[in-house]
């Protein structure tokens, strides 16, 4: 039985050492898991294999990962990269990867689509749908390493006006 919608990315530190005990799980494995997600940016259970397989299982039905799906991937001739992803519940949402000389950025939308309607923005254009969890965001950046993160296409700087 599944013990709610949450996935690993929404619960924080101490929830998930508190949800690993519920599970019969030791705690320090919950601190090897956070591990494994931020700081070699792996989101799948499978590879952290400092887990038992009948850890790695339970964790995998009881606890799962954000579905992100990458439906376009567009280059441009810069280096910068547009994403196109699906989410669970099928909504869409863009990132962009800008290449510097030195660096890149990954920007990410913190919500599918657009309340604003801005003319020069294509993400209001289908209204908006839904604002992102903390765990969608950092399903994209734990797609990804070595970028620095930005935010945009949520209109807050038009609710100022």
């Amino acid at each position: 039985m599944k013990l709610n919608h949450q996935t690993l990315l929404d619960r924080s530190p101490q929830e998930l050492a508190a949800l690993f005990l519920d599970l019969k799980l030791p705690k320090f494995a919950a601190k090897q898991v956070l591990d494994w997600v931020y700081k070699k940016h792996v989101l799948s259970y499978e590879a952290m294999t400092n887990l038992s397989k009948a850890q790695r299982q339970l964790l995998s039905e009881q606890l799962p990962f954000p579905k992100i799906k990458v439906l376009h991937r567009l280059r441009a001739g810069d280096g910068t990269v547009k994403y196109v992803f699906q989410l669970e519940d099928h909504h869409k949402v863009e990132a962009v990867v800008l290449q510097e000389k030195e660096y890149k950025t990954l920007c990410v939308s913190s919500q599918s689509g657009c309340p604003v309607d801005c003319k020069f923005c294509l993400t209001g254009v289908a209204g908006f749908k839904r604002r992102d969890s903390g765990s969608t965001s950092v399903g994209y950046v734990g797609r990804s390493s070595n970028f620095a993160l930005g935010f945009y296409g949520d209109g807050r700087a038009a609710f100022k006006f």
